[in-house]
């Protein structure tokens, strides 16, 4: 991500005529940083041309940039793959037979008997579903 005074450096060379990758070179970011932050500022100033100036478009033009992201579903996680997570990580009498006499159940035993019973699911999405699961 780039930080404040690099979108106004691609703002300022673009204007003044640079090309994307003249600009993508000289500030050492990708072309298609440059051309986000170029396009948006476009979309910007055509606003700016058909409704003036507002304090909402100085700050899009000339504040911090802001990252746009997206929660990401886990479309894994659903059906008899998420039954099967809930009776590991609950049922003492399952984590028994799943795995022996433990003291405590981690998320990497669940994660590795889920992937021995034919499971696709990642460990990653079994450590965070796990925290959110001990956190309930």
């Amino acid at each position: 991500m780039i930080n404040q005074v690099d979108k106004l450096a691609i703002i300022s060379l673009y204007s003044r005529g640079h090309s994307l990758r003249s600009i993508a070179k000289t500030l050492g970011h990708s072309r298609q940083t440059v051309t986000t932050y170029v396009n948006e500022y476009k979309k910007t100033m055509e606003l700016v041309a058909t409704q003036g100036e507002t304090e909402e478009l100085k700050a899009r033009l000339y504040g911090a940039p802001k990252r746009k992201s997206a929660p990401r579903a886990c479309s894994i996680y659903v059906g008899s793959l998420k039954e099967r997570f809930v009776e590991l990580a609950s049922n003492k009498d399952k984590q028994e037979e799943a795995f022996g006499e433990v003291k405590k159940v981690t998320a990497a035993m669940i994660s590795r008997k889920l992937k021995e019973e034919g499971y696709h699911i990642g460990d990653s999405t079994v450590r965070l579903k796990y925290r959110k699961y001990k956190a309930n």
